[in-house]
This record gives structure tokens, C-alpha cells and sequence, in this order.
């Protein structure tokens, strides 16, 4: 778990070896407020052209 809410709800996980994350919100909604959700779909992008 790499983030969860006060009371310990997980919100955002990622494996050992970084090829699978998830996280509890929607951050395509989100990234115009908080630009650092940008990174998720730059990382989706970048694990995806590697294949």
C-alpha cells in the first residue's frame, strides 16, 4: 500500500516491482486540479509502449 486515507483505508497501491498500481479515486477527473495525478498516466503510457 503506498497510500491510504487517516483511518488506514487503502487508497493507492503498487506491486514490489512497479508493473501494477491502482488507486481508489478517479484521478482522470482530477488532474486539472491536482496536476502530480498526471504522472499516473504517464507511467500507464510509458509500461505500455515497452510491451
Amino acid at each position: 500500500m503506498v497510500g491510504s486515507t487517516n483511518d488506514g483505508i487503502p487508497e493507492a497501491l503498487e506491486s514490489e516491482d512497479g508493473l501494477v498500481f491502482a488507486v481508489q479515486w478517479h484521478p482522470e477527473e482530477l488532474y486539472n486540479d491536482y496536476p502530480v495525478f498526471k504522472g499516473l498516466f504517464t507511467r500507464l503510457i510509458d509500461l505500455a509502449s515497452q510491451k
